[in-house]
């Protein structure tokens, strides 16, 4: 059965690979009803300049400019609410690219698609204890994590996310402490895989369909 998707990529001085990231979309994603509507969720940025290729060279894209402080949380959220009613949602950064044709009728219910990547709370890298964690208020949602505090486990690695309109909804109604900082966007992406381990979401591997861009590889387009 085909699908509708929305897409919508969290961006922030976005680089030159949503660009590429935007063409891949309509290149390698399959099974769709119509053409994926996809949006840009703008982070307060301060360069904008990316913005002006992908409006010449998409103009369907619709960049939104919310001054969204929340990181990748906030972005799926307001896409969420203000792009409600699409069978699926892609909540992207804007540095990874698809590869390898993707067929959207591989996700279902209780059965994301998110990147994969081993790492659990304790190796967030910035010596955390136990109950520094414990006290952290992204750790204190719905649902009570506290026996993974020192288990290593798949977190949903830069909170990247392919779901189902009904599972993106639960998600949220989970989720109650989104990230205000950065640190808060490294434990968002281990509560999110913690989510998922807790609810016995069958969580399926986006890894081999796309690659990430590295921060050191990124390129700016600024003006001349």
């Amino acid at each position: 059965m085909n699908k509708s998707v929305l897409v919508v990529y969290s961006c922030y001085n976005p680089p030159t690979s949503l660009i590429d990231s935007i063409q891949s979309i309509y290149d390698k994603i399959d099974g769709c009803k119509s053409t994926p509507k996809i949006i840009c969720v703008d982070n307060d940025s301060n360069l904008l300049t990316t913005y002006d290729v992908v409006k010449n060279q998409f103009p369907d894209v619709e960049i939104i400019f919310a001054k969204n402080k929340n990181y990748e949380w906030g972005a799926w959220k307001y896409a969420y609410d203000n792009f409600p009613g699409y069978d699926l949602y892609f909540c992207l950064q804007d540095t990874i690219i698809f590869e390898y044709t993707f067929d959207i009728n591989l996700i279902e219910d209780n059965s994301p698609y998110t990147i994969f990547h081993s790492g659990g709370f304790k190796l967030m890298g910035r010596g955390f204890s136990p109950q520094d964690l414990l006290n952290h208020k992204m750790f204190k949602q719905n649902i009570n994590f506290d026996d993974l505090v020192d288990e290593d486990f798949i977190i949903c690695q830069h909170n990247t996310l392919l779901i189902t309109d009904y599972d993106l909804n639960k998600l949220f109604e989970f989720f109650n402490n989104p990230p205000t900082n950065k640190i808060d966007t490294e434990m968002c992406e281990r509560v999110f895989g913690a989510y998922f381990i807790k609810t016995k979401h069958k969580r399926r591997v986006l890894n081999p369909y796309i690659k990430k861009i590295n921060k050191e590889d990124r390129i700016f387009i600024t003006k001349k």
